[in-house]
């Protein structure tokens, strides 16, 4: 059964293909691809049929590309430290500023 649909497609594809040959004789007087019979059957081609869509695009790989760089030079530096500490150093900024300003 389904080798008879397959045959019969086969022949309406032919059928058809001989229509639109003759449609093509009779427009422009002769068949342009009379002697390619490769470019015959890609002009005939099924815009429908997945295979054969005009569409199709090539997918390519997936690439990666790493850099790897040297690290930052880093020292290790800590110090204790408390609220009063810092207030004491600004205020020593704020008055070294005013003794500045003083003598300007």
């Amino acid at each position: 059964d389904q080798e008879e649909f397959w045959e019969n497609k086969e022949a309406c594809e032919k059928k058809m293909a001989q229509n639109i040959n003759a449609a093509i004789i009779a427009e422009f007087g002769e068949d342009p691809l009379k002697d390619d019979p490769i470019a015959q059957k890609k002009a005939l081609r099924n815009q429908f049929n997945y295979q054969e869509r005009a569409s199709q695009t090539f997918n390519l790989p997936i690439r990666e590309k790493g850099m790897k760089t040297a690290p930052p030079i880093c020292s290790t530096y800590s110090v204790e430290t408390t609220q009063w500490m810092i207030f004491d150093s600004y205020m020593q900024q704020w008055e070294d500023e005013r003794i500045q300003e003083a003598e300007e």
